[in-house]
């Protein structure tokens, strides 16, 4: 069965920061027994920084197994492309 992630607890900090908010995956493919069963994936996203991501091993969901490796990448905040570049300059 495929279930779609529901991002909560409103924009990441990092996204106020200058971040961008990238998000991976729409869906995912899950096997769990019935009393186990969701209809969304729930991932709190507030507390999301610059260059920190949330992959499926971060999230605690019982008696749910999913349908690809665990290290796969939900989603993110990146630096903006040039970003990075400017703030090492910057630094210097």
């Amino acid at each position: 069965m495929e279930v779609p992630f529901e991002f909560t607890g409103g924009q990441p900090i990092g996204v106020r920061k200058g971040g961008i908010f990238q998000q991976v995956f729409h869906k995912c493919s899950i096997t769990c027994l019935p009393k186990h069963l969701v209809s969304s994936i729930q991932v709190d996203i507030a507390n999301l920084d610059v260059s920190q991501a949330i992959h499926l091993r971060d999230l605690a969901l019982e008696g749910i197994e999913f349908g690809v490796p665990l290290d796969s990448l939900v989603c993110a905040v990146n630096i903006p492309r040039g970003k990075a570049g400017e703030t090492l300059r910057e630094s210097q």
